[in-house]
């Protein structure tokens, strides 16, 4: 996915969007379209709940059976009666490395 978003986010919202991940990721096997748009969804839900001056951080992660992504904000959080829900959503979801 292009970081497209990154340079808007800085110019309307003051917020900055950080990469950290390896140097090399290995090739993945997923539904492209599908993990795209839960990326964007993601990033724009980080982006309403994350004030200016704040970041937000996509770590990708290599690991031996599978690769994490994860999003990391300087917003306010969720609601502790919510993570089960959505951690519920996403638990299903395996992506295996090629």
């Amino acid at each position: 996915m292009r970081c497209e978003v990154a340079p808007l986010a800085w110019r309307t919202n003051k917020v900055e969007i950080v990469a950290d991940m390896p140097d090399e990721v290995p090739l993945v096997s997923v539904d492209e379209p599908h993990l795209e748009q839960a990326l964007k969804n993601i990033v724009r839900n980080a982006l309403r709940h994350t004030p200016p001056g704040g970041v937000i951080i996509l770590v990708v992660t290599v690991e031996p059976e599978r690769i994490a992504i994860s999003v990391e904000d300087t917003g306010e959080g969720i609601a502790p009666e919510a993570h089960a829900h959505i951690r519920s959503l996403w638990l299903d979801q395996q992506f295996s490395i090629h």
